[in-house]
């Protein structure tokens, strides 16, 4: 049965009470599957206009987080024999390549 529950991917306390939580929800039957599907694409603007400050907002979200909470309910899923999945979509490719508007010839 389906359940959800509030997760911020760039806080390890978020991610570590989200564990505990699934944890005394699934017991020693372990996880059957874990879908990462958290992220952002902004700011969108010309990379010159944009601070260290916005990409690492970005990273935090769709890289750092993705692997925290990934090796934080890692256990889980080898103990229910299941399959992590990344959900990665374009605008976070498209953040890091030369677009049109990035101002990248």
């Amino acid at each position: 049965r389906l359940q959800t529950v509030l997760l911020d991917v760039t806080c390890s306390k978020s991610i570590a009470h989200v564990t505990a939580w699934v944890r005394e929800r699934v017991g020693d039957q372990g996880l059957w599957g874990l879908v990462n599907n958290a992220g952002i694409a902004i700011p969108t603007a010309p990379n010159e206009w944009l601070s260290k400050e916005d990409f690492v907002k970005v990273l935090d979200v769709n890289l750092v987080g993705l692997v925290e909470v990934t090796l934080s309910l890692l256990p889980l899923v080898r103990r229910g024999r299941g399959h992590c999945r990344a959900c990665l979509s374009d605008p976070i490719i498209g953040f890091f390549l030369p677009i049109p508007a990035s101002g990248v010839p």
